[in-house]
């Protein structure tokens, strides 16, 4: 990557959590020198076709890439153990991810499936690559039709690069509505989370092991549980009633997931433009995004349908007076 690419292959710690972010998924273990070349590229390659669906575009944006790859890659000779590796990709996904591409060498790996089925349980759009002439699972194949899934067969470097920068640029508006999804669903958790841990840290030995043996949960998966909103978000139906029914926390509400209106295509592009013109800031175009979808769903910006570049500017004036 070089300085004209504002998409960002950052580091563990510091990363920018206001940018949209994806997770490069890829096959690590068990592959032969060659091999391992052979995802390198493609994970490069990859890296770059995002690259130019951001920046070459008629309104630049800026999006994060987190590739395992180049952080923890088994040949590293890191010393990172199997459940830190395991905590440091789960919370990636659960905490800082908007979007996933798997990279479908030799069928990926166990590891991408996990992950994939993260993303399908979170709703994030997922992108699959593979070589036109390798087979895809029939159990993968039929996984489309039932959420934001897509296949992504490729002939050459060049097909794959031009398939991921199209796949990006379709979904500019879900990728970039990512981090303030993340942050409502942190907020709904954070609630119930926060009563879990209460009740589990206030628990003897005894209770924690019929907490455990009614569950049939793991010791260590509840204090994730209980200890993160985001792992408990990513929990299953199962894992969250059991929890509460067996802690019996019968205060404890539920959250809701119908969320309100989002902008529309039109009105997203307006922003755009508006902020284009007028030198906005990513933060403040974000910022005006969340006013306006809370406004929609209370009915209060009825009278600026908000797809015109003056609709925009008479709306951020309306919000600062």
């Amino acid at each position: 990557m070089t300085d004209r690419v504002l998409t960002l292959i950052e580091e563990w710690e510091g990363h920018d959590d206001s940018l949209p972010r994806l997770y490069l998924a890829a096959p690590l273990s068990h592959l032969s020198e060659a091999e391992r070349q052979t995802v390198e590229l493609l994970a490069h390659t990859i890296g770059e076709a995002v690259a130019d669906a951001a920046t070459r575009n008629a309104h630049p944006w800026k999006i994060a890439v987190h590739s395992p790859i180049r952080w923890s890659a088994p040949w590293k000779d890191d010393g990172i153990t199997a459940e830190e590796i395991y905590r440091l990709n789960t919370a990636e996904m659960w905490s800082n991810t908007d979007g996933l591409i798997v990279i479908g060498y030799h069928g990926a790996s166990l590891g991408a499936g996990q992950e994939l089925a993260f993303a399908t349980a979170l709703a994030m759009p997922v992108l699959y690559v593979h070589p036109v002439e390798h087979v895809v699972s029939r159990q993968l194949a039929g996984a489309t039709a039932s959420g934001d899934l897509t296949l992504l067969a490729y002939k050459s470097p060049q097909e794959l690069r031009d398939g991921v920068c199209r796949w990006v640029g379709e979904r500019r508006h879900v990728l970039v509505d990512g981090p303030r999804r993340r942050r409502s669903r942190r907020l709904r958790f954070a609630s119930i989370q926060a009563q879990l841990r209460e009740a589990w840290e206030a628990s003897g030995a005894d209770r924690r092991e019929h907490v455990v043996a009614v569950t049939r949960l793991a010791p260590g998966r509840i204090e994730r549980l209980a200890a993160d909103p985001d792992a408990l978000a990513s929990a299953s139906c199962y894992e969250l009633f059991a929890l509460v029914g067996a802690l019996q926390l019968e205060s404890v509400e539920l959250p809701h997931f119908v969320e309100g209106p989002r902008l529309g295509s039109q009105q997203f592009e307006a922003l755009l433009n508006a902020a284009s013109e007028y030198d906005w800031s990513p933060a403040e175009a974000l910022r005006l995004y969340d006013r306006a979808a809370d406004e929609l769903a209370q009915g209060g910006v009825r009278r600026l349908p908000l797809s015109s570049i003056r609709d925009w500017v008479d709306f951020r004036r309306a919000c600062e007076s």
